[in-house]
């Protein structure tokens, strides 16, 4: 409950006390949260409860649950791919920057994460703000270290650390739950 009530919190915004039973490092005000711990702890659970919870209150963007028991759902290729086109099921403005940005640049399917995130996510969520505004909502990634590309999976923590970093999610933030392996400790290093 405790780990619920702190994401609850950071999503809205509130002041994360340090000095608390749950550890928490980093920005706490920052777009996004990660919650690491060792298999069997719960990560999942909280990740759906915490899906369930904003889909329930109309703030959940996207969701992507990785499973290296399917192929789909541990292919990072797949993963800024879906969270776009879920995005765009909940905001229609959103959903035509990114058909735009399918329509310009056919290979976006095969890119790399970091421009997929870049060119799917971030370039058309910057548009629409500016134009009319967006709703703040969550993405919640879960188990990002069984996707099978380790070093993908470090190039997307590494790409999102750079635009946390550069303020260009707003007003979306992301929930991310792994295992503390070192290709994900390294790919979240930087992320303020």
């Amino acid at each position: 409950m405790e780990i619920l009530e702190t994401v609850y919190a950071w999503f809205s915004g509130e002041h994360l006390a340090t000095d608390a039973t749950l550890l928490t490092a980093g920005n706490p005000q920052g777009p996004v949260f990660w919650l690491d711990g060792v298999a069997g702890t719960g990560k999942s659970t909280i990740a759906q409860t915490v899906a369930n919870h904003y889909h329930q209150t109309e703030q959940l963007g996207a969701s992507f649950f990785c499973s290296r028991d399917s192929a789909d759902c541990s292919n990072v290729g797949l993963v800024f791919q879906t969270i776009a086109f879920q995005l765009s099921a909940f905001n229609s403005a959103f959903g035509e920057r990114v058909s735009e940005a399918m329509a310009r640049d056919t290979y976006l399917q095969s890119a790399l994460p970091s421009m997929q995130l870049e060119k799917l996510i971030i370039q058309p969520l910057e548009d629409v703000v500016c134009k009319q505004g967006f709703p703040p909502c969550i993405i919640v990634i879960d188990a990002l270290d069984e996707c099978k590309d380790e070093n993908t999976t470090s190039m997307i923590l590494i790409a999102l650390s750079y635009f946390a970093a550069s303020g260009r999610f707003s007003p979306v933030k992301f929930f991310i739950t792994s295992r503390p392996v070192t290709h994900v400790i390294d790919g979240f290093h930087g992320l303020g």
